[in-house]
């Protein structure tokens, strides 16, 4: 089985391993604005890790951060999610995708 490569997105910038040093340097490159964020939201991860003696905070850390990164690598679908987000945010819930179960009018 063979894949086809996938393009490069924001500056031709890969989907990083999910370490804290890729994900940190695919930050600087596509989203500088997230890396203040990136390295307060890590200290307390290390911290609740350190507290809970588990290594549970860091692994929900980088799977929240590499979705990040992978979202910032695709401007393309970026807004419909933050749109959903928002939606959520604010207490409605979003309108269904056209063609989802949920979507279908019942007989």
């Amino acid at each position: 089985m063979s894949f086809a490569a996938e393009p490069a997105w924001a500056g031709g910038v890969p989907q990083p391993a999910a370490t804290v040093e890729e994900l940190r340097a695919a930050l600087t490159r596509i989203a500088p604005d997230a890396v203040a964020t990136f390295d307060a939201e890590r200290a307390a991860a290390v911290a609740r890790a350190r507290q809970e003696v588990s290594s549970a905070p860091m692994r929900r850390f980088l799977r929240q951060w590499a979705l990040h990164v992978a979202l910032e690598r695709h401007p393309d679908l970026s807004p419909g999610l933050r749109r959903i987000r928002s939606s959520r945010t604010a207490g409605s819930t979003p309108s269904p995708c056209p063609g989802s179960v949920s979507s279908r009018s019942s007989a």
